[in-house]
């Protein structure tokens, strides 16, 4: 018996225009199992949080060498980072942080504060 790829089935029903047909033929591909629900538990008890890359900043130091500071992979991280690379000592300092802070301001209407509980 010769079988017909899957993408071939579902280009006919696009080409002939047999939406009828068509969908149930998709949604009999779609349509999740008790199986793939299993597993779909499986991989959420196994998710590993998302990881964070934060990159180091270059300092020059007073005797003129180079240090690379590295920071956490993580929220507390990312702040650490552009507040050295943006702070007042650096070229760009006050007025990134400003900007940042203006950016802050204006966004505060759009995240409320979470309720009281």
């Amino acid at each position: 018996m010769r079988t017909i790829p899957l993408a071939n089935v579902f280009a006919y029903y696009k080409s002939t225009g047999n939406v009828k047909d068509g969908s149930a033929f998709f949604l009999s591909y779609c349509a999740p199992t008790s199986e793939h629900m299993e597993w779909r538990k499986i991989v959420i008890a196994r998710k590993k949080p998302r990881p964070f890359y934060v990159q180091p900043v270059t300092f020059e130091n007073a005797d003129k060498t180079i240090t690379l500071k590295n920071y956490p992979g993580s929220n507390e991280g990312i702040i650490q980072s552009f507040v050295d690379r943006y702070s007042s000592q650096r070229k760009f300092g006050p007025a990134a942080l400003k900007a940042l802070k203006s950016v802050w301001d204006r966004d505060q209407a759009y995240f409320p504060p979470p309720a009281a509980k």
